[in-house]
């Protein structure tokens, strides 16, 4: 279906040598028994192949949802940061004071000029929290570089793969992925109980732990329009209009794109309510898990826990619900407040269809 797997062994291994990845993590001791090693190195290898210039900041952050019992996660850590392209310097702003120990909020071990600490032939000026060890430390792409490697390539036969309808018929369950809105509506018309499914972080639960059998399953992730995020025009209001399979980290992005589009201009006001929403996100489940969930599954299971369904109360956002006429010609929208779209616990405003 156009994907292509890397695996942790695909990356590297004894035979190939070491990705700078798995190198460094056993280098500085990130691995102890090595039940989480395979998944550390991928979380880390997903992020750099993705956002080459994360910061360390960023790369911690996509360790979020890995967890070791071993390390105390500090040599994981200092592993992950160490193999960013874009670290900061000892002189950086980013440190923790400006540098100067005469200003306020210097570094406290910054030496102060004229002071009797600033001998002559002394050791380089450094920050408390500069971590020169590990800002020396090559980053990925400068180890790839010296020893010669490549990463692996994206098939170029998938670049070109058009995604099509597909069903999969088991003998208890049936599974479905259309690739447009009026292919979805028909197949929830035929299936009124059919459950939707994106990053089955709802579903699977409920079919591991309640034991909930569901006889028809439809993934809608390939409906393009149900992968907008896109500033549009409501009632005469300007708003963005956000298709309800677009996932947590893509809607996290999507908002950090337009509110760095809107600031330079004078317009960060219109965005205050969308960079609250992905402030929120920050603290929503942990980075896998926003790989995957989307607003529409979040949206709908009305879950008493969610945070997002407050904020976007709060904001006045507005549901587009749609479904196929009685011909099968024609697509029906109805547009429900978020207010009104919740009726009690777990029940919302929503047709079978």
């Amino acid at each position: 279906d156009g994907f292509a797997v890397t695996t942790v062994e695909g990356i590297g291994g004894m035979r190939q040598g070491l990705h700078p990845i798995q190198r460094r993590i056993a280098s500085m001791h990130g691995s102890q028994c090595g039940y989480c090693t395979p998944g550390i190195v991928m979380s880390l290898y997903s992020q750099l192949r993705a956002f080459p210039n994360s910061s360390p900041h960023e790369i911690e952050e996509s360790l979020d949802g890995n967890l070791c019992r071993c390390t105390g996660y500090r040599p994981i850590i200092e592993a992950a940061v160490s193999l960013s392209n874009n670290k900061p310097t000892a002189n950086s702003p980013k440190c923790c004071g400006s540098g100067d120990a005469n200003a306020k909020g210097g570094c406290p071990c910054f030496p102060i000029p004229g002071s009797s600490s600033d001998s002559a032939g002394s050791e380089e000026q450094k920050c408390c929290r500069s971590q020169d060890s590990l800002t020396q430390l090559t980053g990925v792409a400068e180890e790839m570089t010296e020893r010669g490697l490549t990463e692996p390539i994206f098939p170029p036969s998938l670049r070109r793969y058009e995604s099509k309808s597909l069903k999969i018929l088991d003998t208890s369950v049936a599974w479905y992925q259309p690739t447009t809105l009026s292919e979805l509506l028909q197949l929830k018309k035929d299936h009124p109980q059919a459950k939707l499914v994106v990053g089955n972080t709802e579903v699977g639960i409920e079919i591991k732990f309640k034991a909930m059998e569901y006889a028809v399953l439809i993934n809608p992730t390939k409906v393009v329009e149900l992968q907008e995020f896109v500033v549009a025009d409501f009632e005469g209001l300007s708003g963005v209009k956000i298709g309800a399979a677009v996932t947590i980290n893509r809607l996290r992005e999507s908002i950090q794109q337009l509110d760095d589009t809107y600031r330079p201009i004078g317009k960060g006001y219109c965005t205050r309510g969308l960079k609250a929403i992905r402030h929120m996100l920050t603290w929503f489940a942990s980075n896998q898990i926003r790989n995957m969930a989307c607003i529409g599954g979040n949206i709908v299971t009305a879950s008493p826990i969610s945070d997002l369904n407050p904020l976007l109360t709060a904001c006045g956002a507005v549901l587009s619900l749609a479904k196929a006429s009685a011909d099968s010609r024609d697509i029906v929208r109805r547009q429900v407040t978020m207010k009104d779209f919740f009726l009690g616990y777990r029940k919302v405003n929503l047709a079978p269809d």
